[in-house]
């Protein structure tokens, strides 16, 4: 791997730098435990992971989050669906099918609020230390537009110098179209001369690679260890050793 030519790191967004419950191993699935705790009922990590396969594998979508209308659609489908499963079975008699529909529309203007919004720990250090090296940094996520929000409510949208989501282009990862718009938005640079760093080997790794960038997956619990063609980090700290 190329060790003192790059002139920008790019990042994924959220699983990344950002997401939900950031301090636990499972923090995706962990926000709807937690929001099922608010509604009285008590699932766990493991219902959270079934239910939201199958909520995947119920609708197909070409493309989930091209526009901030198709993201929305999509995260509606994804919540309503859990919610159906996760608090419908428990037969209460509050969470009708009007009910569930209500509250994961809710629940979506509530992530969109930022109010769930938080940094991986091992983010903002990692951030300073590329800044440190003089590098630029750029955002290529497949994400709604509110991300520049959630940037600036966690106090790091200083740290880049563009920041692509798919709403805004239309495009979306793994599609060629926003890595090329991603390369064209670095400065002339060769694609070789860019660190491009992600959680999705399948939307980040090998689409970045393909497109002549040098990936990096961020895998902090080793989930994909059985890829041995992935150079894998387990921390954002690990990244200096990548540019020195």
């Amino acid at each position: 791997m190329p060790d003192s030519n790059f002139t920008h790191v790019l990042f994924d967004a959220g699983g990344t730098l950002l997401g939900t419950n950031t301090s636990s191993e499972f923090w995706f699935e962990q926000f709807f435990v937690d929001a099922c705790a608010e509604q009285g009922c008590v699932v766990t990590v493991h219902d959270v992971h079934e239910v939201l396969r199958n909520a995947l594998r119920s609708r197909h979508f070409d493309t989930r989050c091209s526009s901030n209308e198709q993201s929305r659609k999509f995260w509606l489908h994804i919540y309503h669906a859990a919610f159906s499963d996760l608090l419908g079975a428990k037969a209460m008699n509050q969470h009708t099918p009007a009910y569930i529909e209500h509250l994961a529309a809710d629940y979506i203007d509530r992530f969109q609020d930022g109010e769930f919004v938080r940094l991986f720990p091992d983010a903002r250090q990692a951030l300073e230390t590329v800044k440190a090296r003089g590098l630029k940094m750029g955002i290529v996520s497949n994400f709604s537009t509110y991300l520049v929000d959630f940037l600036s409510k966690l106090e790091i949208e200083e740290f880049f110098d563009f920041v692509i989501t798919s709403a805004a282009e239309g495009c979306e990862k793994p599609g060629g179209d926003i890595f090329r718009l991603a390369i064209s938005r670095c400065d002339g640079s060769s694609a070789e001369q860019i660190l491009f760093i992600g959680d999705s080997p399948e939307e980040d790794y090998r689409p970045a690679l393909l497109h002549g960038m040098v990936p990096l997956l961020i895998d902090r619990h080793d989930r994909h260890a059985d890829q041995i063609d992935l150079t894998r980090i387990k921390s954002l700290s690990q990244i200096q050793e990548f540019l020195s």
